[in-house]
Order: structure tokens, then sequence, then C-alpha cells
């Protein structure tokens, strides 16, 4: 928004249209340092509503949900409130590969582990595959892991 814009009070709008039964748009932007347009605007906006400021139907943000999806997420607490009010909480998922093998990997970390840390390089080779569009929370008891097992097998190995 520019610089040049000040807040007007919905009692100095009513104001306006009181002063517009005895004098021109011209004359009430003079006396009382409106701009001319505001002015025109406030008096255009009571023609048309009957109030000098906009008023929203709804407060706050617009709703995602209808009506019918609420009342159905209202059943689901109802019926099993122990499962949505204690006992879950939203995490972040921890993904596990299907197809890891613990074998393969202690084989792998003895081969690498002969070697000392300054010798080993990793690449972190980002991309957008298939992958990427998952989802990251999910819900799970208090205490124990969000934890999904995935196929993470991404070519010929």
């Amino acid at each position: 928004m520019s610089g040049n814009r000040r807040h007007i009070p919905k009692e100095q709008k009513d104001l306006i249209v009181v002063m517009a039964h005895h004098k021109s748009a011209t004359e009430i932007a003079d006396e009382t340092g409106i701009s001319l347009r505001t002015v025109q605007r406030v008096l255009r906006k009571w023609r048309q509503t009957g109030s000098t400021v906009r008023i929203p139907i709804e407060l706050g943000r617009p709703r995602i949900l209808t009506a019918l999806e609420v009342d159905y997420l209202e059943g689901l607490v109802l019926r099993t409130p122990d499962v949505y009010t204690r006992g879950y909480t939203r995490k972040t998922i921890s993904r596990s590969a299907l197809e890891a093998s613990p074998l393969k990997r202690l084989a792998y970390q003895a081969a690498v582990g002969i070697h000392p840390a300054r010798r080993l390089v990793f690449l972190d080779e980002s991309a957008c595959n298939r992958h990427t569009a998952k989802r990251l929370k999910a819900w799970a008891p208090v205490g124990e892991r969000a934890r999904r097992l995935d196929f993470f097998v991404r070519g010929i190995r």
C-alpha cells in the first residue's frame, strides 16, 4: 500500500454523510482535510449499502472444510474420543526402506570403517521424483515414532 493512506474512523465517515445533507463533496473535502475522492467513496458506499463502512459477512479466514465435512469429523471424534484427544501426537515420519538388509548394512560399515573420515566424500543428489511428494507428518501414539516402511529403490545397484 502507498504511504499516503490513513484510517478514517466510522464516526468521521458518518459525519461526512450528515454534512452531505447541507454541503457538496468538494466543500466537505475542503473543511475536513479528507481527499475529495475519499469523500465521494464514503458517500457512494452509504447510498449503496446504508452504511459508511464495509461489514464482512464472515469474520476471519475463509473456511476450508464444508459443513458436511465438519459434521463428519465431529462424528468421528464423538465415536472414539480417546483416539483423537489423548494418546496421539503429530510427528515427522521416519522412513525405513523395505529392501534394507541389516547384514548388508553391517558389511558396508565394516568395509567403510577401515578408512579415515577425512578420506570420505558424500554427495547430495537432489531430485524431483515420486518420492519428493510423500507425506512428511503422521499421527503416532505418545512415546512412539511415526514410522512408514517404503520402497527406496531408485535404480539398479
